[in-house]
């Protein structure tokens, strides 16, 4: 493969790749049907579109990892002469260098992807998650209203995913 320019080919390459084209046809705007507890529980296209979402976050991991030069971290680095497994590990290790870069930029994107839809708002920090009236921050603003226009690119979906997993896991 081609090593890219800079990350957001990367996330090019894996968006135009057909990305939304494995998400047509599913339903996912049906009900859920509801759990005894009030949770609902997801129709059977809102699991698979949720199953295809990682396997995209996948496929952009392999892609960023796999791309020799990009950020400036070259598979060269790993010297002459190493023994099979050694040089697979290392080769490993920056392949994973490349995707911690690419993360934190994708975080730092998505700030500013954020900003842009909601200019006054502020960003949640870890305090404002353990505050007693943190059930009603999001009802003190404006939803968002998504659009094929204003989604952000895959990798920025990254960092928001990710961060659903972090809030739910400190509840």
């Amino acid at each position: 493969m081609a090593s890219p320019a800079n990350p957001e080919s990367v996330s090019q390459m894996t968006d135009m790749a057909g990305a939304t084209h494995a998400f047509q046809g599913l339903d996912v705007e049906s009900s859920s049907r509801p759990l005894s507890n009030g949770d609902m529980l997801p129709n059977a296209d809102q699991c698979l579109a949720h199953l295809k979402l990682l396997e995209c976050f996948n496929q952009l991991r392999e892609d960023v990892g796999g791309s020799d030069g990009l950020f400036g971290i070259r598979n060269g680095l790993v010297p002459p002469g190493l023994n099979d497994q050694k040089r697979s590990e290392l080769l490993a290790k920056l392949c994973e260098k490349r995707w911690q870069v690419y993360v934190t930029r994708a975080c730092l994107r998505f700030q500013s992807y954020w900003r842009s839809l909601q200019p006054t708002s502020k960003m949640l920090v870890e305090e404002n998650l353990k505050a007693d009236d943190y059930v009603r921050i999001a009802s003190h603003s404006k939803p968002v209203e998504f659009t094929a226009n204003n989604l952000p690119p895959l990798g920025k979906c990254l960092s928001w995913a990710s961060d659903f997993v972090l809030i739910r896991q400190m509840f």
